[in-house]
């Protein structure tokens, strides 16, 4: 299918509107990955910047295969129906392995959801990482990103003594790494250390490497 432009330059086949989508398509698939950087604001560089360019592609070979381009050949006809069943049958095992995945997640994900219902009101994320799981407890909860012990600091003055309140901890430093220029590295630091914190210990629960940590501010002594 990527090859369909070669296979038509040197057949002299013709079509507009799928050379359109097939060369949007290529061209896409090369830019794309020199424009996106690897330190976005969601994370790394992966393969979901690369879906539109295919189903650009995808789009231009059907146009070919509508116009019945490759009807004069038997060869390229049982090399379409190979390449088609090599695909479905890659299309199934991927599929297969997704929902095991996506049955383990489930289970995963309603324990977090369960912990952050013991929160009264707020919930604290050291990263923007864990945002992905805020879930119901979003329209519930008071979420807030605090990258710091002096802002948790500040901000634990807004929380009622003896409320409780969980810290969603993400992976230490997860985002730092040798992709990312080090004049950004201020902004990826996870500098939440509880124990430099006016905080006791309720409960906690680590899932994933994420930690939760349901806590009270630590009354103070007179």
């Amino acid at each position: 299918m990527l090859l369909l432009p070669i296979w038509a330059l040197f057949k002299k086949v013709k079509s507009q509107i799928g050379s359109i989508f097939l060369v949007a398509g290529w061209i896409s698939l090369i830019v794309i990955p020199l424009y996106v950087t690897v330190y976005g604001g969601v994370g790394y560089f992966g393969l979901r910047y690369l879906e539109a360019p295919f189903f650009l592609i995808l789009i231009g070979f059907a146009i070919y295969l509508s116009n019945d381009y490759f009807s004069n050949s038997k060869k390229i006809k049982w090399i379409l129906v190979l390449l088609l069943i090599v695909a479905a049958y890659g299309n199934w095992l991927s599929t297969k392995e997704g929902l095991k995945i996506l049955r383990n997640s489930s289970k995963e994900n309603s324990l977090f959801q369960s912990f952050l219902k013991k929160s009264d009101r707020w919930i604290i994320h050291s990263s923007l990482y864990t945002s992905i799981w805020m879930g119901q407890s979003f329209l519930e909860k008071t979420h807030v990103t605090l990258t710091g012990n002096e802002e948790t600091l500040l901000y634990l003055k807004n929380i009622p003594e003896k409320e409780n309140f969980i810290f969603i901890l993400s992976p230490k430093d997860i985002y730092i790494s040798s992709d990312i220029p080090k004049k950004l590295h201020y902004r990826y630091l996870t500098p939440l250390d509880l124990e430099q914190l006016p905080v006791q210990t309720i409960d906690e629960l680590t899932l994933g490497g994420v930690k939760l940590v349901l806590a009270q501010k630590k009354t103070p002594t007179k």
